[in-house]
């Protein structure tokens, strides 16, 4: 048995995103067990009003580990992972 086929029945798993350069409220996603890990991180980007760009930075903030990493996993057995579903993001900043 799966960590997604513990969920509950109408109980949808929710990610907290936080970003990290703006501040603010964080944004709340609520999605199934078997939603992909990738489906989530493409609607933060639409939230954010950005497309994805090289050096981005999100990660699950209970690890510190990269959730780009997991982007094909389903967000029930991503739990087993980053159980709180709490994510933390940023942009690369350059130098001057």
């Amino acid at each position: 048995m799966t960590k997604s086929d513990d969920a509950k029945p109408g109980k949808s798993p929710t990610v907290i995103a936080h970003d990290e350069d703006a501040g603010g409220d964080p944004y709340g996603f609520h999605e199934g067990p078997g939603t992909p890990v990738e489906t989530i991180i493409k609607q933060l980007y639409r939230k954010l009003g950005t497309e994805r760009r090289e050096g981005d930075r999100l990660v699950c903030i209970g690890s510190g580990e990269s959730v780009f990493a997991h982007g094909s996993e389903h967000l029930g057995d991503y739990a087993a992972v980053c159980p709180a579903l709490e994510w933390g993001w940023s942009r690369k900043t350059g130098g001057a």
